[in-house]
């Protein structure tokens, strides 16, 4: 997927899409044992044998009471919580993407690539990391590259008949 194609998408599949799912799986769980809790006592009583006409009566009466104001508080909350972790997840996942594609620039051959972060991101101190990694392996093959490079020189300026597994004439 092009980057900017990438950029016009609000999740991305595969992490943030489950890191999103689970996350708002939680909330929702949340609210469910907030809700039972807060209906929990009214209903009993409402379906309590022992309670009298007028207990329950009032139970009924703030059972409605709270149906009018806790599901619009709920639906705020699941909304709200979702565009949160949406956006919340976009710092984790858009450094795990460009992570991805340095390791595929990186298997390919290519020493050359940074990651670049944006402000706010996270793994900030990982993307550090990685850019030493690839300087530090990129320095390495330099040294190796040159150490051949020296050896073939070597190898070339002795005279004929004088490299190790040649004939002598």
């Amino acid at each position: 997927m092009r980057w900017r194609d990438r950029r016009k998408r609000l999740i991305v599949e595969g992490f943030q899409l489950q890191f999103v799912i689970v996350s708002l799986l939680w909330l929702a769980v949340t609210l469910l044992l907030f809700l039972a809790v807060l209906f929990g006592p009214a209903a009993v009583l409402v379906v309590w044998p022992d309670t009298t006409d007028a207990q329950r009566a009032d139970a009924a009466s703030r059972l409605i009471a709270l149906h009018e104001h806790a599901w619009p508080a709920v639906v705020l909350a699941l909304a709200s919580g979702g565009l949160f972790l949406v956006r919340h997840s976009h710092r984790l996942a858009g450094p795990i993407y460009r992570f991805r594609v340095t390791f595929s620039r990186v298997a390919a051959g290519d020493l050359t690539p940074r990651v670049r972060l944006r402000k706010g991101d996270y793994l900030v101190d990982e993307a550090a990391e990685l850019d030493a990694m690839i300087r530090s392996l990129a320095r390495a093959i330099d040294d190796i590259r040159a150490a051949a490079d020296v050896a073939a020189e070597a190898a070339d300026s002795l005279p004929p008949g004088g490299r190790e597994g040649e004939a002598a004439s």
